[in-house]
């Protein structure tokens, strides 16, 4: 059970620390990201879990889109079902 948890921990880390080490700034909350680093290193459970909160509560008002913004599929597409009408 101790080496379970002990994986799930370290994936934890690893994963917090690649995302991390590919974020953008606006990601980063103004945060360095040598410190964000640190701080998900040397704090295990805690370090991460406070970046995944913070990178994508950043990211979801602020950063990058997260989904398409367009339609979805050609016949979601007002534009070009009125072309189709328009032949």
């Amino acid at each position: 059970m101790r080496a379970v948890l002990f994986l799930a921990v370290a994936a934890l880390t690893v994963f917090a620390a690649a995302d991390c080490a590919q974020s953008t700034p606006a990601q980063r909350a103004g945060v360095p990201r040598w410190l964000w680093l640190v701080l998900i290193v040397l704090v295990p459970l805690l370090g991460p879990a406070v970046w995944l909160l913070v990178s994508r509560s950043a990211s979801d008002g602020r950063g990058a889109p997260r989904g398409p913004q367009g339609p979805g599929a050609p016949d979601d597409d007002p534009e070009f079902l009125h072309r189709l009408d328009g032949k």
